[in-house]
């Protein structure tokens, strides 16, 4: 547990120096990601946000008179502020305001980048298409003239292209193909050329853009004042869609208190016609029987104390009866299912706070039922809720009618019998002056009754024409001409962002698919000796190989851990050991020629080296002849021996003679001298190519010609080198390997899986192989912040060209 920490710190570090060792990498992607930005910011239309707010006012009054609002406000409730909400949002006021500022219809102008749409100020005709119905879509090219004629042409309806050009002059109305088209100038029309593109939509797909687009929220829980916000390519048309919204909904909130005015200005001319004709029977009456009588305008008789009794009395039970008779109309009109849903008039003539209060909490919970069913339906639970309540309300209702009559029935009692009791006591009176004193008293109620209705007609009518709105505006349909989206800040910085983090994350994937052994560090998992490291050399390459080096070394990497297709190699040899260089490549080896001659300074003989691998292409006849170049150098002899009898990749060295090592082992020829090749350019150096292929290589190293032919050059040559095949592939290398004093187990960086370490530690513990040490084979820069490779630092000392590296080579 105590190597956790430094081991994740080890690999977190060294995941920063892979992404700085392809640092080029970023700054082409955050150039591309900074590139794609300005192309998005290009390409996308702006859009910007126009906000308002209103106050929705708790404590308004429908009527515009203050003292007489008791008996005059049919709601007597609060406003509902999520009710609101719901209606601002609602299909119907969308609707109202598509169709006021022709919102499905509109004008787009071609831009640098992309379509700009034009409104209001900017658009200098008016475009309605008018035989259209509200279900139809339809697109058509305008083309406006300086001299303001114009031409219609390329027409689309219901996506279907009519073909068609009509010319006209703004101002008039044109048959189309697809109807009539009325082109007027908008206020801001001044004469000039301009094409735009008309695009017509159906009513629901406008109604939609505009609900998407509009947002209502209330500014916090505790607060009557509701926000609307609204997003569109124009500002002046967010700005007059925000307008229209507050000025409809206001519209149809007077609507609604209008018809409750209605509504009781109804019942109030039904009472008065009723009391109208009734007063002028009894006007009628006095005046008939004063002219049968011959009784003097104005002259009754004068009765007793009795008399005033009596009136009073009659008074009394005048008024109670008309109550009563008020009382029973509204039971009536409760009782009634053609009344289920219909407001019940305020001004009824019934003398009961309680029953008005009642009917003006009834009025208020069947608008607001009224408001609700209108953008939604039966079905919806909060209008059932509301159902439900009106029912108990109604019911609540009928009984304290009831109540009232009942209590209204004892008083008329009590009144006619005092009223009897004082006619008792006028018995005497002339029966004219009783007539007449009755018929007095009935006009006088009905005419006080008349004048009452006639008041409350008036005060119904200043009310319509003083209705206050139920909402106060706060903020005007307002905003900031940067546009609300795209962001460019965000924008750049997604672009940024992308461009730093998709190579990352590409170089992450990489690195994680990578199963190969990458370098030094990777070794550290078995505990054979390590003696070298060769870097990487690569031939000069055009632009397009660099560009696609990268991506056809990931290819490599998939192909490798699905285990899929086969790696490519480059076959050619290359002998980059020079006298007298001091490039990385030629210090590599070097040391390697020192770590070897170190192993053998108690060795008197000449020492047999076998070199082999896990896989094919790791490079190992590519060390074999910079190595025995190295030696000859030095000027100690040494012979290479191409063991690998199948490929024969050494012997291409020296153009791949007919006769060879082969030969030798199965009897063509048993002299030396036939089979090797001395080499031009360097006396110390010698070769024995294959020669002749042999069907059979395994029985041809199995002879013992080979081990004593090894035992009789060990005392020509002071390292004899031989190329073996791999290992994992054919049985040859470990037959050799009992001729061999040491074996030099090439293992090829990014190359040989991770995985065949355990194998191979295997093979030193069991000592498969004499004397194994390893020699690491194509280390690149690449690898160099694993702490993998150090060439470039180490041997930049001693002067000369880092040469980069190790030539791809051939077995």
């Amino acid at each position: 547990m105590a190597q956790k920490g430094p081991s994740t710190y080890a690999k977190v570090m060294d995941m920063l120096m892979v992404f700085l060792s392809k640092w080029y990498w970023f700054i082409i992607c955050l150039g591309l990601g900074l590139a794609g930005s300005y192309f998005y910011l290009q390409i996308t239309p702006p859009i910007y946000t126009r906000t308002a707010s209103i106050m929705i006012r708790n404590d308004f009054q429908t009527s515009g008179t203050g003292g007489n609002s008791s008996g005059f406000n049919m709601l007597g409730g609060n406003v509902d502020v999520q009710n609101e909400l719901f209606t601002l949002q609602s299909s119907s006021l969308a609707e109202s305001t598509v169709r006021n500022l022709h919102l499905e219809v509109n004008c787009y102008a071609q831009g640098r980048f992309h379509e700009e749409i034009v409104y209001g100020t900017n658009l200098s005709v008016q475009i309605i298409p008018l035989d259209l119905n509200d279900s139809e879509s339809a697109e058509f090219m305008f083309e406006l003239k300086g001299d303001g004629s114009y031409t219609m042409h390329s027409f689309i309806r219901g996506g279907q292209a009519v073909s068609g050009t009509v010319s006209g002059k703004v101002g008039r109305t044109v048959r189309t193909p697809i109807g009539q088209i009325e082109v007027n100038k908008s206020i801001n029309y001044v004469p000039g050329e301009a094409t735009y593109r008309v695009e017509r939509l159906p009513i629901d797909a406008a109604k939609a853009n505009l609900t998407a687009n509009l947002e209502v929220s209330a500014a916090s829980d505790m607060s009557t004042i509701i926000k609307l916000s609204y997003n569109d390519p124009s500002p002046q048309r967010a700005e007059d869609v925000l307008s229209t919204i507050i000025a409809v909904y206001n519209e149809n909130w007077v609507k609604d208190i209008n018809r409750r005015s209605v509504s009781t200005s109804e019942f109030i001319s039904e009472r008065l016609d009723v009391i109208e004709k009734e007063l002028g029977s009894v006007e009628n009456d006095i005046s008939t029987f004063k002219s049968e009588n011959l009784i003097p305008a104005g002259q009754s008789d004068v009765a007793s104390i009795y008399v005033g009794q009596a009136t009073s009395a009659t008074a009394q039970s005048t008024e109670i009866s008309n109550q009563l008779h008020m009382a029973r109309y509204v039971r009536n009109y409760l009782t009634n299912d053609a009344n289920k849903y219909t407001l019940i008039p305020a001004n009824q003539g019934v003398n009961s706070p309680n029953i008005s209060g009642q009917i003006a909490e009834y009025n208020a919970l069947l608008l607001s039922r009224n408001n609700l069913l209108s953008a939604s339906s039966l079905q919806n639970p909060l209008i059932q809720e509301k159902d439900i309540q009106l029912a108990q309300l109604r019911s609540a209702l009928i009984a304290s009618v009831d109540n009232h009559i009942a209590s209204l029935n004892v008083e008329l009692r009590s009144a006619q019998s005092i009223r009897g009791q004082a006619n008792s006591r006028i018995a005497s009176s002339p029966s004219q002056s009783k007539y007449l004193l009755n018929v007095e008293r009935q006009q006088k109620v009905k005419e006080n009754l008349y004048l009452y209705l006639l008041q409350k007609r008036e005060e119904n009518a200043l009310s319509q024409a003083f209705t206050a709105y139920n909402n106060r505006l706060i903020t005007p349909a307002s905003g900031s001409n940067v546009p609300t989206f795209p962001v460019p800040k965000m924008v750049w910085a997604i672009g940024a962002f992308l461009g730093l983090v998709v190579p990352g994350l590409i170089i992450f994937l990489l690195e994680a698919i990578n199963n190969k052994v990458r370098g030094r560090k990777d070794l550290n998992e078995v505990s054979i000796p390590f003696i070298g490291e060769i870097p990487i050399h690569r031939h000069h390459r055009t632009f397009k190989e660099k560009l696609l080096a990268p991506w056809q070394k990931f290819w490599n990497n998939v192909k490798s851990f699905l285990k899929i297709g086969t790696v490519t190699e480059d076959k050619t040899l290359h002998i980059l050991v020079k006298d007298h260089s001091r490039n990385a490549i030629n210090e590599a080896f070097r040391v390697i020629r020192t770590n070897i001659e170190f192993m053998s300074a108690k060795v008197s003989r000449g020492k047999v080296i076998m070199l082999t691998s896990f896989n094919p292409n790791s490079g190992k006849t590519f060390i074999v002849i910079n190595l025995i170049t190295s030696f000859a150098i030095k000027k100690q002899r040494v012979l290479a021996i191409d063991l690998d009898l199948r490929k024969a990749s050494l012997s291409a060295m020296v153009d791949k003679p007919k006769i060879g090592i082969a030969d030798y082992l199965s009897g063509v020829t048993d002299s030396f001298d036939d089979i090797v090749v001395r080499d031009a350019t360097h006396e110390y150096l010698d070769v024995v190519p294959v020669g002749t292929i042999p069907p059979n290589p395994t029985e041809l190293l199995f002879d013992d010609r080979l081990a004593k032919l090894l035992d009789e050059l060990r005392d020509e040559y002071a390292y004899i080198l031989l190329d073996c095949p791999p290992i994992d592939i054919v049985a040859d290398a470990t037959i050799v390997g009992r001729c061999a004093d040491t074996t030099l187990f090439i293992i090829r960086a990014d190359v040989m899986d991770r995985s065949l370490l355990p194998d191979l530690q295997q093979y030193y513990e069991e000592n498969r192989l004499p004397k194994m040490s390893i020699i690491l084979n194509g280390t690149s820069d690449s690898f160099s912040y694993y702490g993998y490779h150090r060439y470039g630092s180490r041997y930049g000392y001693y002067g000369g060209s880092a040469y980069g590296g190790y030539t791809k080579d051939d077995d």
